[in-house]
């Protein structure tokens, strides 16, 4: 079956498939052969050895039969409860994360490319002519786009920084040149107009400055932090104690290479997360960036019913400032979701075992209903030449079912539990697990059973006692 839908596992699930064919035959054969012999090894064994007499006695006696089945459909019903509560979980979580505050604007904002670099080979290796007009054409892209996007009233604001989910790398610092060694944390360079757009939550200090913080143009060095960085390093006075880069801070032109002086802290912002939700947020160290020296991208911020007419006016912008057509842009929603491509495989994958699940359950519960209800014919015909009613057949037939589902369900809600609490050991941000979830679970496991079994249930209870008595 799975070779036969292997398109949808793949295109749905992403789970590649191969055919096989001596594999398939391996499988078929166990199926066949193999199986039908290690069921039938039991009941072989005992026969052989009984006499007739017992044998002919245990015809009457179906007690260890019915008890099997329903040790059996207990545990079919354990596993369609964990299977049901864990997929329901697993929505839950990837909701959480999708819908979670990460600390900054995530929603209505678009990242586009407004400059191509044309033709092959490096600065270095062109000639000073090609160069100067590269320059030219450069200059014409940047202020016909800047000119263009300050005069639009289509965004909130704009900015030429990428998004922050793909900007900040590894690195590592240390508190006032300590001794105790340098910690990994996450830099990235920004601008104010960047910090602005994506509105950041100042804690202490102020925020960038074009007219203090000009950086390519005076020699100061300086950076913001998250409340982590503030806690990792162990900070108390901001305008007392700066960080050490181990690697040279770019922030000034004007000073030999090797210069790489301590970074003086001007502010603190509220903690935000550029990774996946399952990790913490990281201490995060952000320097000055003075977007005149930016040329290629272009971020911005739109009110949302203005979408598609702001996606228009940056594919219209891009063709005029580059003369091509290949317009490509990102929005910041769909940059969060693919951060979550796994998790949305795993709820795809459990939700089908799930369902794979309830089939087998249902399977086997009719199995076991059609064996156990017929096997009780006569003892609800002599009821019913006793008195009894439809509505007293009902529960005498259902309480062994609901008997079995309360057993199991004991079972699968700590089971469940664990599961999702092992599943969570290495998230940082978890969604509750709340009662509801097994409810809907336990809830969903008997109405699947009280389907598959009500119309054997209704011809139990309607038999004519009569015909069954005869027959008996």
């Amino acid at each position: 079956i799975i070779e036969i839908t292997r398109h949808l596992f793949y295109n749905e699930m992403y789970i590649p498939t191969n055919s096989n064919l001596k594999f398939d035959l391996n499988i078929s054969l166990l199926i066949l052969f193999v199986l039908p012999l290690l069921t039938t090894f039991y009941p072989f064994i005992k026969f052989t050895h009984n006499t007739p007499v017992s044998s002919m006695r245990e015809l009457s006696s179906t007690h260890f039969s019915v008890r099997s089945r329903m040790l059996f459909l207990g545990f079919q019903y354990v596993i369609t409860i964990y299977m049901i509560v864990m997929s329901l979980f697993f929505v839950r979580q990837l909701e959480y994360m999708l819908h979670s505050d990460l600390g900054f604007r995530t929603h209505d904002v678009i990242e586009c490319k407004m400059y191509v670099f044309k033709g092959g080979g490096t600065f270095h290796a062109k000639e000073k002519e090609d160069l100067m007009k590269e320059g030219k054409i450069q200059q014409a892209n940047k202020e016909l786009v800047n000119k263009r996007m300050n005069e639009s009233t289509l965004f909130t604001h704009w900015s030429r920084i990428p998004m922050p989910l793909h900007q900040f790398k590894p690195s590592r610092y240390a508190l006032n040149q300590a001794e105790n060694g340098f910690k990994p944390v996450l830099r990235a360079w920004m601008s104010p107009r960047s910090m602005e757009l994506f509105e950041f939550q100042l804690l202490e200090g102020r925020l960038w400055n074009d007219s203090i913080d000009e950086t390519f143009t005076k020699n100061s060095f300086k950076c913001i932090i998250n409340e982590s960085a503030k806690k990792v390093f162990g900070i108390k006075d901001i305008t007392r104690d700066k960080l050490q880069g181990e690697d040279k801070s770019w922030a000034s032109s004007n000073v030999p290479s090797e210069y790489n002086p301590p970074v003086e802290i001007v502010g603190v912002i509220k903690d935000f997360n550029v990774k996946h939700l399952s990790q913490s947020a990281a201490p995060m160290i952000i320097e000055y960036f003075d977007e005149k020296y930016e040329l290629i991208t272009v971020t911005a911020s739109y009110p949302h019913e203005r979408r598609a007419e702001a996606i228009d006016f940056l594919h219209k912008l891009y063709e005029e400032a580059t003369g091509s057509t290949d317009f490509e842009y990102k929005l910041i929603e769909d940059e969060i979701a693919s951060m979550y491509n796994e998790d949305r495989r795993v709820v795809d994958i459990y939700s089908l075992f799930a369902k794979v699940a309830i089939l087998i359950s249902s399977l086997g519960l009719l199995a076991i209903s059609l064996f156990d209800i017929r096997q009780r014919y006569r003892e609800i015909g002599l009821r019913k030449v006793n008195g009894a009613q439809g509505e007293n057949i009902y529960p005498l037939l259902i309480k062994k079912y609901l008997s079995v589902l309360g057993i199991a369900s004991l079972i699968a809600i700590p089971l469940s539990s664990g599961a999702i609490i092992l599943y969570l050991e290495d998230f940082a941000h978890k969604a509750p697990i709340t009662p509801d979830l097994f409810i809907i679970g336990i809830g969903a496991t008997a109405l699947i059973s009280l389907l598959t079994i009500i119309w054997q249930i209704y011809k139990a209870a309607n038999v004519n006692p009569a015909e069954v008595i005869k027959y008996e």
